[in-house]
């Protein structure tokens, strides 16, 4: 078993491997959730899909030793209440915060904004899923799934 060992400083941006898959912490923070998506494209990927408690327990880990919060590739923003990945991959697996507020509740995590369609790793939720509008969670970081690797 090979095991990657993290010692960070700061927030680098980093790219990490895990069962195959490579991914970006990005760590500029994005003014809103398609911007990050759009920024994940550019690099020749998405926002993250997890598709396993593993590969989830992987992403929070080094999330939680980066810090911040962490834009991923789920939303509901073209059907209320259907999540899906912005890699069109099935949505096998959830790690929505039990609360309180349970989640997803379609409202922001200050309260003051409805129509949340966006999911973040939540720090304040041990890095569990939060639904959060679009463009209020600014300063938010992100986590790029890369498709293809490009040589510049």
């Amino acid at each position: 078993m090979i095991l990657d060992i993290f010692v960070f400083t700061g927030c680098p941006d980093s790219i990490v491997h895990f069962k195959g898959s490579t991914y970006k912490f990005h760590c500029e923070r994005f003014d809103s959730w398609l911007q990050a998506e759009a920024d994940c494209n550019w690099q020749g990927g998405n926002l993250t899909s997890i598709e396993t408690e593993e590969e989830n327990n992987y992403l929070k880990y080094v999330a939680n030793l980066i810090g911040g919060y962490w834009w991923i590739g789920l939303s509901d923003i073209k059907t209320e209440g259907l999540f899906q990945w912005t890699s069109s991959q099935q949505l096998t697996f959830t790690d929505w915060s039990q609360g309180p507020p349970i989640q997803p509740d379609d409202k922001s995590s200050t309260g003051l904004e409805s129509n949340a369609d966006c999911v973040l790793l939540n720090p304040s939720f041990s890095y569990q899923w939060t639904d959060e509008s679009c463009s209020s969670s600014a300063g938010s970081k992100a986590i790029c799934e890369i498709w293809s690797v490009f040589s510049f």
